[in-house]
């Protein structure tokens, strides 16, 4: 995986030993920045794989970019029907790639 590669391109020049990953890419708790919108009660970042990303679209201009594989910013709302909390769902914003 290569990290935040979405914010690679956003930053100039990007050297990849003075980036930290940013406190806000924490899973949060929806609650505490105005509430839910699909029923979710966590939001957080993650890696997709080139078929995800596909899937998922082009780049989101707010969000970065990846040229190797698109879809940064965008977001999935998912549930692990095997969870502790299976009822629980998250919505993930893909911030890097995971070919």
């Amino acid at each position: 995986c290569n990290g935040a590669g979405c914010d690679a391109t956003t930053l100039s020049p990007f050297v990849k030993s003075r980036y930290i990953y940013a406190a806000q890419y924490a899973p949060r708790n929806p609650r505490d920045h105005g509430g839910p919108k699909y029923g979710e009660h966590l939001w957080l970042t993650g890696a997709a794989s080139d078929t995800l990303a596909s899937a998922v679209g082009s780049d989101a201009v707010c969000c970065g970019s990846d040229a190797d594989s698109g879809g940064c910013g965008r977001c999935l709302l998912v549930r692990n029907p095997t969870a502790v909390n299976k009822k629980w769902k998250a919505v993930i914003m893909k911030k890097s790639r995971c070919p």
